[in-house]
């Protein structure tokens, strides 16, 4: 029981990312607006669309547009039902730049913000800010409940990285650890680190795998397609190839001192290539997935202590039993080859 520890903390950390992760609600957030025609010196009446918010006019509710960093409180509200609300304003006589953002305040829901909310026409920009300063009350104000952030253009689909992340370290860590021992196998000539080496990279290329399978799923919601030929996406399937390449190369040579060499040799070029392909490249060039090509990463823009308390045991959790799944193989290949050898 004591050398099983470490396995009952996986299970519980894959178990408890999976359910917290799934179950919390995310917060607050403005799902998005309508609004009529932009006059100067006029009302404007903008439709909020709010996502599990609960509008009602007992929680002080306030709407604001704003323009660098200077606001336009609404003039009022109606209350139409707990996602939605009309949010009245006197439009001043020009904006200071072509795009505004909306926020809204609350006792319930905290702070909302829909980012690039209403384009402005170039006709009512001029270079004096026409709107009020007015100070946004209680700024720091949050959700009165836990729950993950809300990010407009992911919505739901943001659980995802509790699972797609995670996969991706856990392949990483499987890799690492076959390249360790095909170096080692080098060295020693030992058939039990040519398992260790392969059984990792069985595992590994699983977890990539399922990695790319995550991934295209959150593609296709947030991309529009589940393969857009993205950088990231074209890198990570190179990465994946070359060591689908190692196990035909494997397969390929039946002589075992032979194979061990070589394929040792070949997955100690293969990893410092994997690690080019998809920490660097995509780093050099245009992309869309976060943290690549001047997008900023995900913990750049969203990931809060909230997400954290998930994300982080979800990454341990799925290490570890990528891990324990590789030492299971290392035992069954071991027995395997203890039955050839008596037989």
């Amino acid at each position: 029981m004591a050398k099983s520890w470490w396995k009952i903390l996986c299970a519980l950390l894959v178990v408890y990312s999976a359910i917290a992760g799934l179950y919390f609600p995310l917060k607050p957030g403005v799902e998005s607006i309508n609004h009529g025609k932009l006059n100067p010196n006029q009302k404007l009446t903008v439709d909020v669309n709010g996502y599990n918010t609960r509008f009602n006019q007992e929680q002080n509710l306030a709407f604001y547009l704003q323009d660098h960093k200077q606001l336009l409180k609404a003039d009022s509200i109606i209350v139409v039902n707990a996602s939605e609300a009309k949010a009245v304003f006197v439009l001043p006589e020009a904006f200071g730049s072509n795009t505004l953002h909306l926020i809204g305040t609350g006792e319930k829901d905290g702070l909302i913000v829909l980012t690039e909310a209403i384009i402005v026409d170039n006709a009512m920009v001029n270079k004096i800010y026409g709107l009020r300063k007015d100070a946004l009350p209680n700024q720091n104000i949050k959700a009165d409940y836990f729950g993950f952030p809300y990010q407009h253009n992911l919505y739901e689909t943001s659980r995802n990285l509790y699972f797609h992340v995670p996969m991706w370290f856990g392949m990483i860590v499987l890799f690492s650890i076959s390249v360790f021992f095909s170096i080692k196998s080098l060295l020693t000539s030992s058939a039990l680190d040519d398992i260790k080496a392969v059984e990792s990279v069985n595992i590994g290329v699983i977890f990539g795998t399922l990695g790319i399978v995550t991934g295209a799923v959150w593609a296709k919601f947030t991309w529009g397609a589940f393969w857009s030929f993205d950088v990231k996406q074209n890198f990570a399937a190179i990465s994946l190839l070359l060591y689908f390449a190692y196990l035909i190369l494997r397969n390929a040579i039946d002589e075992e001192q032979k194979r061990a060499k070589i394929a040792a040799i070949y997955n100690i070029f293969a990893f410092p290539m994997m690690v080019v392909l998809l920490f660097v490249l995509p780093r050099l060039s245009d992309s869309l997935h976060p943290g690549n090509g001047g997008n900023p990463g995900f913990n750049a823009y969203d990931l809060d202590s909230h997400m954290r308390m998930v994300f982080y045991p979800a990454v341990l959790g799925w290490i570890l039993i990528g891990y324990w799944i590789y030492t299971l193989l290392v035992r069954v290949r071991v027995l395997e080859q203890n039955n050839l050898n008596h037989d």
